[in-house]
């Protein structure tokens, strides 16, 4: 049997068929001395099968300061475990387990009670049980010539060719594939912002030569109402001018008087 440490409590490893011991010893004064109160001292064995929590663990057996024992279960019955007698006197209340089967695994804890000085300790052992390993037989043949007879009783052994594959190779494609998966990752974010920025510029765009064309048809409706109003002044200024000419001969009629010409008289002279 070999024995570890799991991190929480002692492992047991026993091969089917063996017997084992689980330890629970206390040899202080309190535990192995006679007293008045032997009704409060009391240690007792709980055995977890696999998967059951520790509240559900079944009572193997009980044992009084007084000698009073009360065994629970056919394993006992069968005396296929069993604490020593007298385990008060010695303070060893160790538990022993005989012919290991499959059934046995579990894990067992011990606990001692002191009802008188509240005292309470505890110990907690996993048992795993194995197949036990075969013997073989090796067996050296040296031909000469002759195949040796066939033994029934000699195991022979088989080739086995382990093929393992290495872990960093493994590792690398692991890795390998996490990079390109971001890899991806990442491209197709960048892909969607281009497109996101592409068509916001597109809407932008869109709206500036809107824009520029409100204001080119404002220019051109500012541009017609000035030649429509060009006509109009070209007749004001016009007006002006035939104005300021008939004003200009009323003034030379007025700086000038009239002259009478006797056209009559001008003809006689030039007569003969």
């Amino acid at each position: 049997a070999s024995e570890y440490w799991d991190g929480e409590k002692p492992v047991l490893v026993a091969p089917e068929g063996s017997t084992v011991t689980l330890p629970c010893v206390n040899r202080q004064h309190i535990w192995t001395e006679r007293h008045s109160e032997e009704e409060q001292q009391v240690v007792h064995w709980d055995r977890q099968p696999p998967g059951v929590p520790h509240d559900r663990a079944d009572r193997l057996v009980d044992l009084y300061a007084s000698g009073e024992r009360r065994s629970y279960g056919p394993l006992f019955l069968r005396q296929k475990m069993n604490v020593t007698r007298g385990a008060f006197a010695r303070g060893d209340f160790s538990l022993r387990i005989s012919h290991l089967e499959s059934a046995d695994e579990g894990t067992y804890s011990c606990h001692l009670h002191h009802h008188y000085c509240g005292l309470h300790e505890r110990r907690i052992y996993h048992v795993v049980v194995t197949e036990p390993e075969r013997e073989r037989k090796v067996v050296n043949l040296t031909t000469h010539g002759v195949p040796p007879a066939v033994d029934p009783n000699v195991v022979r052994g088989h080739n086995v060719i382990n093929v393992i594959i290495p872990e960093s190779r493994m590792h690398f494609f692991q890795q390998l594939g996490y990079i390109l998966a971001t890899l991806l990752l990442f491209l197709v974010l960048l892909i969607i912002v281009v497109l996101v920025t592409r068509r916001r510029r597109q809407r932008g765009d869109i709206f500036h030569h809107y824009s520029l064309c409100r204001k080119d048809v404002n220019l051109k409706e500012f541009t017609v109402d000035t030649t429509d109003l060009t006509p109009h002044k070209s007749e004001d200024i016009r007006l002006d001018y035939k104005n300021n000419i008939l004003k200009e001969k009323a003034e030379q009629a007025r700086s000038f008087p009239a002259k009478n010409i006797d056209l009559d008289k001008g003809n006689h002279d030039f007569l003969p």
